[in-house]
């Protein structure tokens, strides 16, 4: 289907659900016994920003036919980019042949099957407004993302995004999965740096995602807090070697905890044993104020859905409360391996890989801190307003501090470079000595700030280094 932008939004899912319905029919005839049926069409529209002008912008198509036949236990998956009927029964054939070709996987039990949970109807997650948005309205804002970081700063060194896309997409299988997807998205960053000298540079980062195209959208204010972050980081110095209190920010805490505790309770991960949480459910892992869930159902969120990349029921999953673990997540797969009940939180990754469970939206509740009496208590400490990690699924974290600010008697005294905090993934959780009652809500997701106890912080020499950007991971 050929999207034209200057005329009203064609949706193109009756068309998808009809060539699934026949695919199926022709991986059965062709002995398969059973089959999945992923179908994709939309597009994405990006302009990009380097060196305070638009580099470039593009618009790729997001076709895509994905397709998983099972022959007994034994596995084959094609897939192909374009959605004309011969094209998708190639896909078909293929995939049988390779799985007729294939080792048996002793751990599959069989393809999702329908669920009698209900849908929940998630609203705001397709907006025709932003399907058809004119890309001069898109050049327009970034022009004013650009002059919002200069006015701020007249050394602002402005690099940044705009990323739009629109997803119709359909899943069918054998078992009777039918199920339709309509979403649109948007992404949009600035990444300031301020060099003042060849060793004094500032660095800001800030970012906006919805579902839809917002009046009220800022992009001059996108710049101007990106420029602002930068001049934060002037004169940054290295960190004493000891160890001390650390308070997360807000979007540092729903980083870190959604890297370490997603990876944790992914049914994938605690299925193949790597997980630090297997054999794990009942323990008492954090701070008794920890309460964290998985909510996709949040009214335009970012990371909202109503069915998960098999087709099934996305559900609310209550993932730690008051410290104590209580879930994983889980697809189809997983479930069945584990016994546990299939969670819908089936990830895409149909071309190169099988569906893996994944957290939709991590919520992280409010404790019962004060926000401003947490940052005044700090006597001597880090604030950091980056997130942290493990490594390869290692429960040890030895992450560099991207973005802090060393803290003595509540006031900051100066930004951090080269610097590098250690703990672990239950020394951190253990850790936690306070979580803010204030939260802050945004792209769908809540998140407070939180105070560990000590963690051991280390200057990392006299290392350039740069800020990790991730527009995914909170």
């Amino acid at each position: 289907m050929t999207q034209n932008i200057d005329s009203d939004y064609q949706s193109s899912l009756t068309k998808l659900n009809d060539l699934a319905s026949k695919a199926i029919a022709i991986g059965e005839q062709q002995g398969a016994s059973e089959i999945e049926i992923v179908l994709t069409n939309g597009f994405e529209r990006s302009v990009e920003v380097k060196a305070n002008s638009i580099s470039g912008i593009q618009q790729q198509s997001k076709t895509e036919v994905s397709v998983r036949s099972y022959i007994g236990k034994k596995l084959g998956m094609a897939s192909a980019t374009s959605l004309t009927a011969n094209s998708i029964e190639d896909a078909v054939i293929n995939a049988i042949k390779l799985a007729e070709l294939s080792p048996e996987d002793e751990n599959f039990k069989q393809l999702a099957t329908p669920m009698d949970r209900e849908v929940v109807e998630v609203d705001h997650l397709f907006d025709p407004a932003l399907a058809t948005l004119d890309p001069s309205t898109i050049v327009e804002n970034i022009a004013d993302l650009i002059q919002g970081a200069q006015e701020t700063h007249d050394q602002s060194n402005v690099s940044g995004k705009f990323n739009m896309s629109t997803t119709e997409r359909v899943v069918q299988n054998s078992h009777g999965i039918q199920g339709e997807i309509q979403s649109t998205g948007l992404q949009t960053y600035s990444y300031v740096s301020i060099p003042l000298s060849p060793t004094d540079v500032g660095v800001g980062f800030e970012m906006a995602m919805s579902r839809s195209w917002d009046k009220g959208l800022d992009f001059f204010e996108l710049g101007k807090i990106g420029a602002q972050k930068a001049e934060k980081m002037l004169g940054a110095k290295v960190a004493p070697s000891k160890k001390m209190p650390v308070i997360l920010d807000e979007r540092a805490t729903g980083q870190t905890l959604g890297s370490i505790v997603g990876f944790g309770v992914n049914g994938y991960t605690v299925m193949t044993g790597i997980s630090y949480f297997a054999d794990k459910i009942g323990a008492e892992l954090a701070n008794a104020d920890l309460n964290i869930w998985d909510d996709p159902h949040v009214s335009g969120g970012s990371s909202s859905r109503q069915l998960d990349a098999e087709g099934i029921p996305t559900t609310k999953v209550e993932i730690m409360n008051n410290g104590v673990l209580e879930s994983y997540v889980t697809d189809s797969y997983t479930a069945s391996v584990l016994g546990l009940e299939n969670t819908g939180n089936a990830g895409s990754g149909f071309r190169s890989n099988r569906p893996r469970p994944r957290v939709h939206q991590m919520q992280i509740g409010a404790g019962q801190d004060s926000k401003e009496q947490m940052y005044e208590d700090l006597k001597e400490g880090l604030i950091i307003e980056s997130g942290l990690s493990g490594s390869g699924g290692s429960p040890e974290i030895s992450a560099q501090v991207n973005r802090g600010f060393y803290v003595k008697d509540g006031e900051i005294q100066y930004p951090l470079k080269n610097t590098m905090l250690g703990t672990n993934v239950f020394e951190l959780l253990k850790g936690i000595s306070g979580i803010s009652k204030e939260i802050k809500v945004e792209f769908g997701r809540q998140y407070p700030v939180m105070s560990l106890s000590e963690v051991s912080i280390a200057g990392a020499g006299d290392k350039k280094s740069g800020p990790s950007i991730s527009m995914t991971s909170i």
